[in-house]
């Protein structure tokens, strides 16, 4: 017997005289794709700039109006304006004083009886008012006193008919006496500013003496 020889595998049947081609390597995968991969991404982000650009720049439309809130707290009070300027009526000042003042032959100044008022332009003042007089008297003799309402600093007593007046006649009993003088003047101003006024007094006779115990005055201004 022969020993056994290994199989060996059959060889492939040979056709003509060219030897079978090795098979093509294939084409390397990656390298073209992956560049447009990443030119397709660069692409991608400018347009997600310019698109946000063009969100920041161009306002959309308006939206739907939403409804009003509920109101909120009172504010705080502002601060006081300016006074306004005087308006087209008359203004009024009056004023009162009370001391004794003896009254003089000599035209004397009532101390301390006067009025002040301030005008916003032309026109006409009136002042009025009254004082309380006194006087010490003694039978047989006669007494009297005359009052002038004037621009304040002038003390003139001057006879213009717009005095008030008291007096005791010498067949009264001696004693001491007393009256309400009432006083009225008028004065025109010129401008605006402020104008004072006073009261002053002369007394007269024989026998007796004149004093002043107090005064209630008024101004009033009419605007031309």
């Amino acid at each position: 017997m022969q020993p056994s020889q290994p199989m060996q595998a059959p060889m492939p049947p040979t056709y003509g005289t060219m030897p079978p081609q090795p098979m093509a390597a294939p084409m390397p995968v990656g390298s073209g794709g992956a560049g447009v991969s990443k030119w397709l991404s660069v692409v991608a982000l400018l347009l997600a700039v310019a698109a946000l650009a063009v969100s920041v720049v161009v306002p959309g439309p308006t939206g739907v109006k939403g409804d009003t809130g509920p109101q909120g707290p009172a504010g705080q009070d502002g601060t006081n304006g300016a006074q306004g300027p005087a308006g087209p009526g008359s203004l009024m000042v009056t004023a009162s004083h009370f001391s004794y003042g003896t009254i003089t032959t000599t035209c004397t100044n009532y101390a301390g009886a006067e009025v002040t008022i301030t005008v916003p332009g032309p026109g006409t003042v009136l002042v009025s008012g009254h004082v309380l007089g006194r006087m010490d008297h003694t039978a047989g003799n006669s007494v009297w006193m005359y009052v002038y309402v004037e621009r304040s600093g002038s003390v003139l007593c001057t006879d213009d008919s717009y005095w008030g007046y008291m007096s005791v006649n010498s067949d009264e009993p001696t004693g001491m006496y007393f009256d309400t003088i009432p006083v009225m003047h008028a004065y025109g101003v010129g401008t605006a500013g402020t104008y004072t006024y006073a009261v002053d007094a002369e007394c007269g006779g024989v026998g007796g003496s004149c004093l002043l115990l107090e005064s209630a005055l008024a101004a009033v201004f009419y605007p031309s």
